[in-house]
Formats: structure tokens, sequence, C-alpha cells
């Protein structure tokens, strides 16, 4: 299923990104939680992501 991103994604999508990018997923931090919220309530940028069986995947 093709929907957009949720408040609850974030996990998923630090560790999508990880395997994409990065070496590691950066740490809980209000920093991170912030720019989050952000994200998610820009009304100018919409994430969107596959999902199977209730896991976020690449395809």
């Amino acid at each position: 299923m093709v929907r957009e991103v949720e408040k609850e994604d974030l996990e998923q999508i630090l560790n999508l990104y990880l395997c994409l990018h990065e070496e590691s997923i950066p740490e809980q931090s209000e920093y991170l939680s912030n720019t989050w919220k952000q994200m998610l309530e820009d009304q100018n940028h919409h994430l969107i992501v596959n999902e199977i069986a209730g896991e976020i995947v690449i395809r």
C-alpha cells in the first residue's frame, strides 16, 4: 500500500535512511523530534512510502 507517512513512522524511516545513506541512525533528541514534526506539518511537502504487512519497504 502506498501512503503518506505518519508520526509513528520515524523509526522505520530512519532505518530505511540508514540503508541508503548513513552509517548510523541519529540519536533521539529534541532536534530530531522538532525536525520530524516540521516535516510532517509542512503543507508543501509530502513524504510517501510503500508499506507491506505494516513495514515500510524499498521497491
